[in-house]
């Protein structure tokens, strides 16, 4: 049947309105907002107006709130930055729409775009950011001249110069962050921080300039494949983390005198020139430090407090240990089939060393001297004294061997899930518990008195998201993964 002239008007005027809508929707999904100069008021940067163009240096002055939602993309033209003077920056993205800082280059390289400035010599305010990625600029986040306290969670930072510098905030607590492929370092400089569950991962250097004046904790981290994990460690405690084919794992001190490092309960392993140098005042105690070319070296300038060195495990390096100077207390230790040397005592007309009551594998005096090298291998060097031997094997008597406990590993599976997943260990558990977090730190359930190898567990009415499972044993943190729960 044929259409009639009113019909047929009907008809084109349903489609134009379909396709103006259409377009409209299209405009919106893609809009796009040039921003420069001061902003003077408090301010949102929302999804519907991304991307952000910094298409100028922006400037938050004091006293002002900038707030970045969710899923906003914030691109930076050449050598711009964000400048926070004495102002506040909230940047809360989620796991599913993360906010992201980068380039507005078609070609970005790392260092084109300028900083996040976090500018503010003295201040009691906090600045957070959680679930954002940050990306290309020469420091993404330079907390040089702040006087802020920052928190940062979730956060990638990748292709950057500098990461991140904390070096004149009040406190820093970065959890859970990702440091990936920055060309010089992860963080440079960091005072009063805590660093909690990070990865670094081919970096130029994972971390360093770590402040002298100050105390930071380094937990649960890994530092794998940079060109140096950690260098110029000052007066800071790493712990349970773990440093594997970097050039160097640790550089503690750095040249100074008087690190005062504690490095604990950590695996150094398979780093391709030293796993571990120490300095000055440093404490290395319960590691298991393997398959380096030297594991452990002694880098001391001056010396105002001796080294300890015990309850290590250091076996299957090229040279165990490296020692320059006598100042080193060195007992309680297994250091065995390393392949030139278990120690290598390398001071010329000096002292000589006290390194008695370690564990050798074996109780042979005889063969413990062929894998010890000093003045009887060169009249030039000290001796050392390594009577009685320690038969007992002493490192073990911290109730978990660290051995043991860094060898320990369990997968999830299935991970994500939605109504169940299960834990298997490669070793049996004893009355251990696991502990489930949120993305804010806060333990939301747990499950006691495990044994066994095999843990079943059920979502019951936990919302979906990201979690982290730790598992305790003897008030111990023995191994700690993601959880992802779906719908």
């Amino acid at each position: 049947m044929a259409l009639s002239w009113n019909e047929i008007k009907d008809i084109m005027k349903k489609h134009l309105l379909i396709s103006t809508i259409l377009f409209l929707t299209l405009r919106v999904g893609h809009a796009q907002t040039n921003v420069s100069g001061g902003i003077y008021s408090n301010t949102t940067w929302t999804l519907a107006n991304s991307p952000y163009i910094v298409v100028d240096t922006v400037v938050v002055f004091p006293g002002v709130t900038l707030t970045i939602k969710p899923g906003v993309v914030v691109k930076f033209s050449d050598n711009k930055r964000l400048e926070i003077r004495q102002a506040k920056l909230i940047a809360l993205g989620t796991i599913t729409d993360s906010i992201t800082f980068t380039s507005n280059s078609s070609s970005p390289a790392p260092g084109i775009w300028s900083a996040i400035f976090l500018n503010k010599v003295e201040s009691t305010d906090t600045l957070k950011f959680n679930y954002c990625n940050f990306k290309y600029a020469s420091v993404a986040l330079d907390g040089s001249n702040s006087g802020y306290s920052i928190i940062i969670k979730n956060s990638v930072f990748s292709y950057n110069k500098i990461a991140l510098t904390s070096a004149g905030c009040n406190y820093a607590l970065v959890d859970t962050c990702n440091f990936r492929n920055n060309v010089n370092y992860g963080i440079a400089g960091l005072v009063n921080a805590k660093l909690n569950g990070c990865e670094f991962s081919y970096n130029g250097i994972g971390m360093s300039q770590i402040s002298y004046g100050a105390y930071n904790v380094i937990d649960n981290c890994s530092f794998y494949y940079n060109q140096y994990g950690i260098t110029d460690l000052g007066v800071s405690t790493i712990q349970y983390s773990t440093f594997k084919h970097n050039q160097g794992g640790i550089i503690v001190g750095g040249g100074y005198a008087g690190s005062y490092a504690t490095v604990k309960n950590c695996v150094i392993d398979s780093n391709n020139v030293v796993g571990i140098s120490i300095n000055d005042g440093d404490t290395i105690i319960n590691n298991q430090i393997t398959h380096n070319p030297t594991g452990l070296n002694d880098a001391m300038v001056f010396h105002y407090y001796d080294n300890v060195i015990t309850k290590n495990t250091i076996e299957n390096n090229g040279i165990g240990i490296k020692l320059f100077y006598s100042q080193n207390q060195l007992y309680c230790n297994k250091i065995c089939n390393n392949t030139s040397y278990d120690l290598y005592y390398d001071v010329a007309f000096g002292s000589n060393l006290n390194a008695s009551n370690n564990y050798w594998c074996t109780s042979d005096s005889t063969s413990t001297t062929a894998v010890i090298y000093d003045g009887y291998d060169n009249i030039n060097l000290g001796l050392v004294n390594f009577m009685p031997l320690d038969t007992e094997q002493c490192y073990l008597a911290t109730g978990i061997p660290m051995n043991t406990v860094q060898h320990f590993s369990f997968n999830i599976f299935p991970n994500p899930f939605s109504t169940q997943t299960t834990l298997q260990t490669d070793i049996p558990l004893h009355n251990a518990t696991l502990m489930v977090d949120n993305c804010f730190g806060q333990t939301i359930t747990q499950i006691r008195n495990i044994n066994g190898q095999t843990i079943v567990f059920n979502r019951d009415n936990l919302p979906s998201g990201l979690y982290f499972v730790r598992l305790m044993q003897d008030s111990k943190i023995i191994a700690a993964k993601k959880l992802i729960i779906t719908d």
